[in-house]
C-alpha cells in the first residue's frame, strides 16, 4: 500500500495537473516541480510515471510534460487498479466501505481453479459494501487463499489481506467484464432484481505469476459514469 507521503505527492500532482487544464499549459518542469512539492525530482519523476501510466499525462522529450484534459471527465476509472473507496474519493464523491460478511472457508472447485489451488485449501473470504454520497453502488466477494495462519482485519483491502495471509504483493489484476441483472444482489445494491449492473471478475495476480486473490464484483453506477483512459502508442499518434 502507498505511504501517506506518496498520497500527498499524487494529490499535489492532481491538483496542479487540474490547474494545466484550466491554464491549457504545460505542466512546470521536473526541477519546478520538485521545489513546489518539497519533494526529491526522483519522486516527482516516479509520480509522474504512473499519472503517465494512468493517462493523466503525457511527457514529451524536449517539448514538456501535457495534461489530458479528458481524463479529468471520467469520474470512475474501472481501469485503475486501487482500493475502490480511493477511487470514489477520487472521482470528488463521499465513500463509506461496510463489512457484510467475513469468515474463514474452504475452497471450492470454480474459485479454486481461478485461483490453482487444491479443492477444499483454506480461504479468507470478505464480502463488502460500497456507498457513494450514502447510496450503494458495488457490492463485492473477495477469496483469498491462506498460506499461512495469521490473523487479518476484514475492513482491510483486498490487496492487504492478500499481502497478510500470502506474503505476497499484487501486481496485477486480470478483469472480466459483462453486463448482469442485480439479481440476488438487488437488496445489498438498493435496487430490483431486472436492474442492469457491470459484473467484473477480479483476479490478482504477483509477479512470480502466482495467483493470490478472486473477486467478484457488482456494480450499480447510476449516477457515476464508469470508463477507461487508454494511452496511444507514440507510433500509432505519429501516423494519423
Amino acid at each position: 500500500m502507498a505511504d501517506e507521503r506518496d498520497i500527498e505527492t499524487r494529490g499535489a500532482l492532481r491538483a496542479i495537473v487540474q490547474n494545466a487544464v484550466a491554464q491549457e499549459s504545460p505542466l512546470p518542469s521536473e526541477k519546478d516541480l520538485a521545489a513546489l512539492l518539497g519533494i526529491g525530482r526522483s519522486s516527482v519523476r516516479e509520480a509522474l510515471i504512473r499519472l503517465e501510466a494512468e493517462g493523466f499525462v503525457v511527457r514529451r522529450h524536449g517539448a514538456g510534460t501535457f495534461a489530458n484534459p479528458a481524463a479529468l471527465d471520467v469520474a470512475v476509472r474501472i481501469d485503475r487498479t486501487a482500493e475502490y473507496a480511493d477511487v470514489l474519493a477520487d472521482a470528488g464523491v463521499a465513500a463509506a466501505v461496510e463489512v457484510l460478511d467475513a469468515r474463514w472457508t474452504t475452497l471450492e472447485a470454480a474459485v479454486a481453479a481461478s485461483l490453482r489451488r487444491p479443492v477444499g485449501s483454506r480461504a479468507f473470504v470478505t464480502r463488502k459494501r460500497w456507498l457513494a454520497a450514502g447510496r450503494p453502488v458495488m457490492v463485492a466477494t473477495d477469496v483469498v487463499p491462506a498460506w499461512r495462519a495469521v490473523e487479518v482485519d476484514p475492513e482491510w483491502s483486498v490487496f492487504a489481506i492478500a499481502r497478510a495471509l500470502t506474503g505476497r504483493g499484487t501486481d496485477w489484476v486480470s478483469s472480466w467484464i459483462a453486463p448482469v441483472l442485480a439479481g440476488k444482489a438487488a437488496e445489498e445494491l438498493g435496487c430490483e432484481p431486472g436492474v442492469p449492473v457491470l459484473h467484473l471478475e477480479q483476479l490478482g495476480v504477483t509477479r512470480d505469476g502466482t495467483r493470490c486473490w478472486w473477486a467478484n464484483e457488482l456494480h450499480r453506477p447510476g449516477d457515476l459514469r464508469y470508463g477507461l483512459v487508454r494511452t496511444v502508442a507514440p507510433d500509432s499518434s505519429a501516423s494519423s
